[in-house]
């Protein structure tokens, strides 16, 4: 400090030094510390963002698309007990038909005076008749896969039919045991429906 008659008091000098000396140092740590403070949070925001990255990646379902396989009871004007037909997600209904009505009721005469099976030749017919009761079973894509291409090697190849012994029934539950469900062998349409529609509620 400058006293009156421009002498100069040492002391008073030193003092404002030591304070200006203070204050720098001050202001150094607060520099240090502000730039810790940017640092560390840009390392945060860094941390979090990779890790919400990471965890949506964690917490993100698996797209496991499933498929449903549909069994219907179609009313029929040849058959008293209606007609069974099956339905892999949204493929057309697919049922077996015998070749020749006909020759499928002379076979069944056959069946019931012999007790045993007479085959006649049958097929794969899609039906776009409106179902008058329906099952649906939810399945896997592997399940459906497996039920696919079972009927598609049948609709490539010559079928055998019988009233009592292979009939539509029975071919949906091939069908179904196919995909990996198993069912009991029911003899009409109505009660195969009634029995997936017990196991599977709707």
């Amino acid at each position: 400090m400058i006293q009156p008659g421009g002498s100069i008091n040492s002391q008073g000098m030193a003092d404002g030094l030591g304070r200006l000396e203070a204050a720098l140092s001050q202001l150094e740590d607060m520099r240090v510390e502000v730039e810790l403070d940017r640092a560390g949070r840009d390392f945060d925001a860094s941390f979090s963002a990779a890790l919400g990255s990471e965890g949506q990646k964690q917490r993100r379902p698996k797209s496991k698309k499933t498929d449903a396989i549909t069994v219907n009871q179609v009313r029929s004007p040849v058959e008293p007990w209606g007609h069974a037909t099956i339905s892999i997600d949204d493929d057309a209904a697919v049922g077996l038909e015998p070749d020749s009505g006909t020759a499928a009721f002379f076979g069944l005469a056959e069946d019931l005076a012999t007790g045993l099976p007479n085959y006649v030749a049958g097929h794969i017919q899609q039906d776009y008749r409106i179902p008058e009761r329906s099952a649906v079973i939810h399945i896997t894509v592997n399940q459906a896969s497996a039920a696919r291409a079972f009927v598609r090697q049948a609709e490539e190849n010559p079928q055998v039919y019988d009233v009592l012994f292979q009939n539509c029934a029975e071919w949906v539950e091939e069908v179904l045991s196919a995909a990996g469900i198993n069912t009991p062998s029911e003899v009409t349409p109505g009660d195969l429906v009634t029995y997936l529609k017990r196991k599977f509620p709707q």
